[in-house]
């Protein structure tokens, strides 16, 4: 079995893949979308985390509440949000696939053959993850595109479709990333 999509990028040298990935992260995540980005969206319809809020926006009635509290700009800004989410998920899940990876390495050759195991499906759902935050945000660009000012067209299909995906990886993450920040500080204190 494969030990994840990025194992062979673990065989030689993997922290200078993961490093950069984790800047990558770093920068494209709480930094663009946190700090700079987040605040600006803050409304009374989402007084905290707004871009969490609008993934969670189920129905058109809360998504028509939210996006007409943004106005234009706050749309405008939101589109930004989804650009700047690209790199972000390609690099939280290329790096949480490539600790788990390299955790499967570590206990294959334990001959941990569970631990093996169980890494390696994480890295490959940490990819899964990624791939359903790109579907959720091509959902968050519809209902961007679909709302007239006023009111989403399409009803609740979109909002919910979209919740749908946004709660697949929500729970992905929730699995994976603590086995990667459990992963990462095994291989911290290895060295």
């Amino acid at each position: 079995m494969a030990l994840g999509p990025l194992d062979v990028l673990v065989a030689h040298h993997p922290w200078w893949v993961l490093g950069p990935v984790l800047v990558l992260a770093a920068v494209t995540g709480p930094l663009m979308q946190g700090w700079i980005i987040g605040p600006k969206l803050r409304t009374a319809a989402t007084p905290k985390g707004p871009i969490v809020a609008w993934e969670k926006a189920g129905t058109e009635a809360r998504m028509t509440e939210i996006l007409a509290a943004w106005g234009p700009n706050g749309r405008r800004l939101a589109g930004l949000s989804l650009r700047w989410d690209i790199p972000f998920l390609l690099a939280y899940g290329a790096a949480m696939s490539l600790v788990c990876s390299m955790a499967a390495k570590f206990y294959g050759a334990a001959r941990a053959p569970w631990g093996k195991w169980i890494f390696g499906v994480a890295a490959w759902a940490a990819v899964a993850a990624a791939a359903l935050d790109l579907v959720e945000d091509w959902y968050l660009w519809q209902t961007l595109r679909s709302f007239d000012g006023t009111r989403l067209r399409g009803g609740d299909a979109v909002p919910r479709r979209m919740v749908w995906f946004s709660s697949k990886k929500w729970a992905l993450i929730g699995i994976v990333a603590p086995l990667s920040v459990g992963a990462l500080l095994v291989d911290l204190v290895r060295r």
